[in-house]
Formats: structure tokens, C-alpha cells, sequence
């Protein structure tokens, strides 16, 4: 049975060896087939799988991968395995014959499955041209190469210094690589890194400021590959070529400038640091310009001026002072007061605690010239005397304006040389003064030189009454039945209007200040009812003396009156005009607060003025403004011109018709 079985054998082996070829089967020397050979890995849509060279005579293999075992079927030479990259394992295989004695023992091998790096990512380059980038997983160093030459070889770290590599203003292709142990992991692929180096240019040097012919200027070195400059003058940028520069108008304002310079160029160099410097701008405040009104000192604000000092003398000698003044004006008044007259000199001058020097000290002087009080005036006898005046030097007498003596240094004076006339005097005495005061006003008293007054004779004619000239006299009362009826200035009057029927007691009265009156006889003058015929009596309210008016009838001047309020006209008459006798004006030099002053007019229609006694307003005096030089003479009359109709006082002022049917006088400037 034996010898039947090893038969069979032996023709299973010949039928083997004949199929294969003798030179196909592979035995052992114990007479086991061979294990596969030549193993290693591929990789077919990301899987790992196992292969080797088939085993002639084989009926299937035995692999074992980290210990987990899979068989495969006859001549199935590639085994899927479960592996990682970069991984190393251990691999057991031997072939299965289907003798079993013949199956193979184990080959045991320890295989690698290497894996290519990862490229470097994220290369980046620092201002200070350190080049940056990611670690990869497994490499053991890395390659640097720049524009074609390497210049790092197996670097380990992944921040590099290449500031002396990177010497040019070009741009650099930067290439990076990591690098594999080549066995378990394999070189990557070059990352690449475009950079443009671009230099940072030098810092000028010997940067200055001076002042050359009243101009500032700002000087530098050259800086090598620098196409320009910049200066920053307090925040302001300003850019030139040249390493000169007229900052005159950029500092020109009292100030602490800040003065940058950098120098700037084009492509492949950066503007290169700030130098600084200081510049300090001064300028002196120009000096006050005092203006003095009124005790007041004012002047105008200085520029660069915060504050004033104010030195106030008197007659030299220093009064007050003011260090830190912050105004702009200065009263005097009350140093005037205390000091009175004098001159003042006030000193100011310009400070500053900024970019500015304290302004030249200007100066400017108030007079103060004061008026001597007046002196208070007294009459004894012919004796005047007066009260002394402070800082008089003497005294002016005058007796109705005119002078009759100066220089009279006592307080009193003997005026009976010149007092000789029968009248009323006005004594007056001025205070004289030099140096800083003006003389007084005068102070007044009034002496009357007493007499007596002869008495007119009176004659009448008629209704009218005529008496002889009364030397000194100055006016004449006529009386009618005892009762005062006018007061004349000339020596004849028409009494019909004061006459009763039948006969009339009537007597003159001569008057004039500092004279007793000197009274005529009475005269007996009959009244007659005829005489009364066609007239009408209008009364007249009056503030102002009688005598100081002129009327003018239906446009024409008369010799008419204005006696006790009363006055007689035609009553034919149609229109009364009553205006100021210009003759009865101040005179120039007499009562400074009436002088000029005229009196307005006053216009009656008569035709409506029906009853007698009925009573009419004389006008006012006219304001303060209208002056006597104001007034034009023309002549005598009535007349109409380009200004309107106008009537004539006596060839000496003119009065027009003005809008209100009211004649006015004639204003300044009317021809």
C-alpha cells in the first residue's frame, strides 16, 4: 500500500515538474518549497497592498502583517495590507503547497513604507528679513534656495536670518524644501516666495537750522540713494530734492518748532528714519500805540502780548504801577483827582511769558491844566472885595466889561475912580493864574450910583402925547386916569386907544435904573368917541418885555406897540405878525448861555379874531441852536424867492413862510 501511495506521489511530482519546468520549482534543502521573494508595497487608490514574486508550484500563500494572518489562493501575488505611510511592519509569508510537507517555512522581513513630505507652507519674510514658515510633519531639516543658490542646506529651523543674504534692492525668488530621513519619508516639493527687498535708506547727518540774510534755513547731508527728502515742520510735510530748504514762512510765528528730516527714494528703498531738530522763532512785540481821552489811556492789543506793565509819575515822581496789567486802557481819573494839576506821564509796556521779548517801553503824558474857582464878589461902598482863590497868582477887575485893572494882588479894590456916572455897574473880578491853571470865571457884584431924574414936559396934540427928552433916561411911563397904559422908549405916544370920552388926566413918567423917577405934571387930553371908530383892541398873552417886539400888519412893518398886553389896530387889518427886535439880542462876549438867542414869531389872523379883548400867544424863545451869526440880512420888505414868501425885520433878519403858513428865521446856509 505504501509503494501504491509513493507511486502516486512520485507521478503527481513528474506531472508538476512536467507542467513548470524542472528549472520553475524551487526546494529547500530539506525539501520544502521556497517562501516568495522580492516583497514590497504599492499603492493602488490609496490602499496599501503587498506583493512578491510568485512561488512556482504553489497552492496559495500565507501572509502575516503585525500578526494578522491572510491566506490567499494559488498564484495571488498581491495582498491587500493594513498599513499607514511613513510606517514600518513586520511581514511573515511562505507558500502553501497542497503536499503540506512541502509548504514553506516563513520568510520574516521587516518592511518600510516611506511617503514624500509635505511641501513648506506659509513662507512669509519680516520686516527685519526673517524668513518664516510651517513645520512639516516628519522632515528632518530643509533646503533654502535663492534665486538659484543654495544657501541653506539641511537647516532644523523654520525661522531664518537672511539679512546678510538679502544685500540687494532686487527681487528674490526664495525657494524652500523639506527634507526626509529617506527611509521612512522622502524630500517634498520646493515652496517658493517672490519678495522684493527693498532697502531702508540711510538718516541724514549734520542737520542744522541758521538764519542767512533774514531768511531760515534748513541744511543736511546728502543721503546715498536718496531721491528726495522729507521735512515735517510741526506736523506739515514738505518734500524737496535738495538738501537745502527756506523754512522762513513755515516758521515765522513766534514759536518751538519741531523739525524732521528722512530721506525718501524710489523703487527698492524705504524712506530712511526721522532725524530731529528744534528751531525756537522770537520775535520783539511791537511797542503800544497810547492814545489818552479823557483821563482814559487806551491802546491796541499787541500781538504775542498777554499782559502790560503800566508806570504811571507824576511831575516825575512815580504815583503807581501795575506789573501784570491784562487790559488794554488805563483810567487816570482817580490819580488825577488825588493829584490834581500837573502832568502825567503814563509808561506802558508790552510782556509776553511765550515765544516773544517784551516790547520798548512807549510813553505818553496828560496835562491836567485846571480853572481857578471864580471869586465870590461883595460891594461895600465903593470898596469891592473878593474871597482869595487857591493857587491865584492876582487878580482882573473889570466894571461892565471893561478892564480897569490887573495884576491886583490883594482882595479887594477901591473902584470910586471909575464909578462917577449915575447908573448901574457890574463889578467883576477874575481870578489870574500860570503854570497849570487857567484863569477863573468872573465872579460878579453889582454897585448902583444913585441920582435923580428931571422931569419931562408933556404936550398933546390930539390923542397924541409928546414931552421932552429926559437926559438918562431910559424909558417913559405914560399914565391915563392913573393907570399905567404903555411904556415907550421914544418922547411921543398915541394914547386914543386908552382914552375915555370926555377929558383925560395924563402924565410921563421918566425911568431908568439907578435914578429916581422923574415925573411930569399931568396934562388933561379929551377922548372922543370917533377916535375909537374902526379899531379893535387885541389882547396878548406875553412873557417877554413889551418893548422887545416889532409888528408887522398885513406884511408891512408898523410903529405899533405891544403896551400893558395890549395892542390897537384897524379892523381892516387881516393879519398880525409879532416878531423879536434882533436889536435886542445879547451881545458877543455878554451872558454866554443867551448869547445869540432869537425869539420866534407869532402869526394872528385877524379875521377871525372878532371880539376884543380876546386873547393871542406870543411865541417862545427858539431853541438853543439858531445863533445870531446864523441869520442873513437882506433888506427891508416882503418878498417871495426860490425858499418862499418872507418878510424883512428892520433890514436885519429875515423870516419865511414856512410849510405851517408860520414864519420861521432863516436858517444856515439859505440864500
Amino acid at each position: 500500500m505504501k509503494k501504491v501511495i509513493a507511486a502516486v506521489v512520485f507521478m503527481l511530482l513528474v506531472a508538476v515538474f512536467a507542467q513548470f519546468g524542472a528549472s520553475d520549482v524551487s526546494f529547500a534543502n530539506d525539501g520544502k518549497t521556497m517562501p516568495p521573494q522580492n516583497l514590497s508595497v504599492i499603492v493602488r487608490d490609496g490602499n496599501y497592498y503587498l506583493t512578491f514574486e510568485n512561488v512556482p508550484g504553489n497552492n496559495g500563500y500565507e501572509v502575516v502583517v503585525n500578526g494578522t494572518a491572510t491566506v490567499v489562493e494559488k498564484d495571488v501575488t498581491t495582498v491587500p495590507i493594513n498599513v499607514e505611510s511613513g510606517s514600518e511592519f513586520a511581514v511573515k509569508i511562505r507558500t502553501i503547497c497542497a503536499d503540506e510537507t512541502r509548504t514553506s517555512d516563513f520568510y520574516e522581513t521587516t518592511l518600510v513604507i516611506g511617503r514624500a513630505l509635505s511641501a513648506p507652507e506659509k513662507l512669509t519674510m519680516s520686516a527685519d528679513k526673517k524668513l518664516s514658515f510651517s513645520a512639516v510633519d516628519g522632515a528632518v531639516s530643509y533646503d533654502v534656495v535663492i534665486n538659484g543658490v543654495s544657501v541653506l542646506k539641511s537647516a532644523t529651523k523654520t525661522e531664518i536670518e537672511l539679512n546678510d543674504v538679502l544685500t540687494s534692492p532686487i527681487n528674490y525668488e526664495i525657494k524652500v524644501r523639506a527634507n526626509g530621513d529617506n527611509r521612512l519619508t522622502f524630500d517634498s516639493k520646493f515652496s517658493t516666495l517672490s519678495y522684493d527687498n527693498v532697502m531702508q535708506l540711510g538718516t541724514p547727518e549734520n542737520v542744522g537750522i541758521t538764519s542767512v540774510d533774514g531768511k531760515v534755513i534748513l541744511s543736511f547731508d546728502s543721503v546715498s540713494y536718496a531721491s528726495g527728502y522729507e521735512i515735517d515742520v510741526n506736523g506739515e510735510i514738505l518734500k524737496t530734492t535738495d538738501n537745502k530748504y527756506d523754512l522762513t514762512d513755515k516758521v515765522s510765528v513766534p514759536a518751538d518748532y519741531t523739525i524732521k528730516v528722512r530721506a525718501t527714494g524710489g523703487k527698492g528703498y524705504d524712506a530712511g528714519e526721522w532725524v530731529t531738530t528744534t528751531y525756537e522763532c522770537r520775535k520783539t512785540i511791537e511797542s503800544p500805540r497810547l492814545l489818552v481821552e479823557n483821563k482814559t489811556v487806551s491802546w491796541a492789543k499787541s500781538e504775542g502780548a498777554n499782559e502790560y506793565s503800566v508806570v504811571v509819575t507824576f511831575m516825575e515822581t512815580e504815583i503807581e504801577k501795575v506789573d501784570r496789567f491784562t487790559g488794554t486802557s488805563f483810567d487816570l481819573s482817580k490819580l488825577v483827582a488825588k493829584h490834581g494839576a500837573g502832568e502825567y506821564a503814563v509808561k506802558v509796556q508790552a510782556l509776553s511769558n511765550g515765544n516773544y521779548d517784551y516790547s520798548d517801553v512807549t510813553t505818553i503824558y496828560y496835562r491836567n491844566y485846571l480853572t481857578l474857582e471864580a471869586p465870590t464878589v461883595a460891594v461895600n461902598g465903593t470898596i469891592v472885595s473878593w474871597t482869595k482863590v487857591e493857587n491865584a497868582v492876582d487878580y482882573t477887575i473889570k466894571i461892565d466889561g471893561r478892564i480897569i485893572s490887573t495884576n491886583v494882588t490883594a482882595e479887594s479894590f477901591d473902584v470910586s475912580p471909575y464909578v462917577a456916572e449915575v447908573k448901574t455897574y457890574t463889578i467883576a473880578v477874575v481870578a489870574n493864574a500860570n503854570g497849570w491853571y487857567y484863569e477863573s470865571a468872573e465872579g460878579t457884584a453889582t454897585f448902583v450910583k444913585t441920582g435923580a431924574l428931571s422931569s419931562p414936559v408933556p404936550t398933546a396934540s390930539g390923542s397924541v402925547v409928546s414931552w421932552t427928552k429926559v437926559l438918562g433916561a431910559t424909558a417913559y411911563d405914560v399914565y391915563v386916569g392913573g393907570e399905567k397904559v404903555l411904556t415907550v422908549t421914544d418922547t411921543t405916544a398915541d394914547i386914543s386907544a386908552h382914552l375915555q370920552q370926555g377929558g383925560n388926566k395924563v402924565k410921563i413918567v421918566a425911568t431908568a435904573e439907578g435914578f429916581s423917577d422923574g415925573v411930569s405934571e399931568e396934562i388933561v387930553v379929551i377922548g372922543s368917541t370917533s377916535e375909537s371908530t374902526g379899531l379893535k383892541t387885541y389882547k396878548l398873552i406875553i412873557a417877554e418885555n413889551e418893548s422887545d417886539y416889532i409888528v408887522f400888519v398885513d406884511g408891512q412893518r408898523t410903529d405899533k406897540k405891544i403896551e400893558n398886553g395890549k395892542i390897537t389896530l384897524p379892523d381892516t387889518a387881516e393879519k398880525m405878525i409879532i416878531v423879536p427886535d434882533i436889536a435886542d439880542l445879547p451881545a458877543d462876549g455878554e451872558n454866554e448861555d443867551e448869547k445869540g438867542h432869537v425869539a420866534l414869531f407869532s402869526e394872528i389872523d385877524l379875521t377871525t379874531a372878532t371880539k376884543n379883548g380876546e386873547e393871542y400867544d406870543v411865541a417862545t424863545p427858539v431853541p438853543e441852536w439858531l445863533f445870531k451869526e446864523d441869520l442873513t440880512i437882506i433888506g427891508e420888505g416882503e418878498g417871495t424867492n426860490e425858499l418862499g414868501e418872507y418878510i424883512v425885520d428892520g433890514g436885519n433878519i429875515v423870516y419865511y413862510l414856512n410849510e405851517k403858513d408860520k414864519y420861521r428865521p432863516k436858517r444856515p446856509g439859505e440864500e
